[in-house]
């Protein structure tokens, strides 16, 4: 009898899902390592994306789409190349509107994964063109691979490690409930888009100003995530998810590189990206679906992944490339929790958040008098 048919416990299935998450992802970056790609590590990054929600596996028209969505984003980043160059100014307008508006879709309830791909897309393209057009066309082509690539093996990791057929009608009750809901406050839509863009436009500005963008091109990787995680829960919240996800993934990434420099071997790097996956991936799932900090050790898996993957090439400067880049993570995670607090005091969010949960501890204090 197939797994899938069968009732899985809170338990077996977070396990499953943990394996699923390690399995994909070692895959995809040991395809990408044996295919001789660039930034082989950005097929690793999607494909973890994607398998660290508990959901059933993507139709062939979700995964098409995927794919596609991240093609005419990196397109989009190309043409914005002709007014990076020519018109300064006017780029930069064009791209943090781009970006705003992909924030809103995520805001509104848009899917979360096609929300991500497009905002990488649109903010890395254009950072590496501003240095050399020939840059961003490579990293386009590669993010197309990638994206490509990530597919076939979140469905080959959905093989091994099938989703069962709950969770499909569990799926659909969600998406039907979300449908039959009020729509979300269009104002506090547009206030979580803005937030996300003042943590990641001023880091995308400083990248198309700054000379050698190519070599930090991790570092906006990791600003676009702390973009998505600004808007996860509360503020302190969000913070503590943007800083445990980069001490935690830095850590790790720190640890394999020591060991990869003692034996560096593709077939030490891949075992120690699956075993830092397994030890993560069972932390973002719990009972049947994400545990209440999951979110927060999902990225962290992708920050272990952005860090080390650029540093695996032996070079005479790898030791200080490596920890100037962990370096820079933890700064741009450090500026992003700042603003993220700035916006909130300057904005007034912060009151209206205090208000919101004063009135709920009122009405749960008034409850039982009034049952009473």
């Amino acid at each position: 009898m197939s797994a899938a048919s069968t009732s899985d416990t809170g338990a077996t299935l977070y396990q499953r899902r943990a394996l699923r998450l390690a399995t994909g992802t070692t895959l995809a970056l040991l395809f990408g390592e044996l295919a001789g790609w660039n930034a082989a590590f950005l097929s690793a990054v999607l494909a973890a994306t994607i398998l660290a929600l508990p959901f059933p596996a993507p139709t062939l028209k979700a995964g098409f789409s995927f794919v596609l969505m991240l093609a005419v984003s990196l397109g989009i980043g190309l043409l914005l190349l002709v007014p990076i160059h020519e018109w300064p100014f006017a780029g930069v307008i064009l791209i943090g509107l781009g970006l705003f508006g992909i924030f809103h879709y995520a805001a509104r309830g848009g899917n979360p994964i096609i929300a991500g791909f497009m905002g990488l897309g649109l903010a890395v393209v254009p950072a590496l063109g501003s240095e050399s057009v020939t840059a961003a066309v490579l990293i386009t082509a590669s993010l197309v691979k990638s994206g490509a690539s990530c597919m076939l093996f979140v469905w080959i990791a959905y093989a091994i490690f099938p989703e069962p057929h709950e969770t499909k009608a569990q799926v659909a009750a969600m998406r039907a409930a979300k449908a039959a809901a009020p729509k979300p406050d269009p104002r506090a839509a547009v206030f979580a888009a803005l937030r996300a863009l003042f943590v990641t436009f001023p880091v995308l500005l400083y990248f198309l100003m700054a000379p050698e963008t190519s070599k930090y091109m991790v570092v906006l990787i990791k600003s676009m995530t702390l973009g998505q995680q600004a808007n996860v829960g509360g503020s302190a919240q969000a913070a503590r998810s943007m800083l445990l996800s980069t001490l935690i993934g830095g850590l790790a990434a720190l640890l394999i590189w020591v060991t990869l420099r003692i034996w560096p071997s593709l077939i030490v790097y891949v075992l120690g990206i699956l075993i830092a996956s397994l030890f993560l991936g069972r932390r973002v799932f719990a009972g049947k679906g994400l545990a209440a900090d999951g979110p927060m050790w999902s990225y962290a898996l992708v920050t272990l992944l952005v860090i080390l993957g650029p540093a695996v090439a032996p070079t005479s400067t790898a030791n200080f490339q490596f920890s100037l880049r962990i370096f820079l993570m933890l700064v741009v995670t450090v500026y992003g929790i700042g603003a993220m607090f700035l916006f909130d005091l300057f904005s007034g969010q912060r009151k209206r958040t205090a208000a919101a949960t004063q009135s709920a501890a009122d009405a749960e204090r008034a409850s039982p008098q009034t049952a009473g």
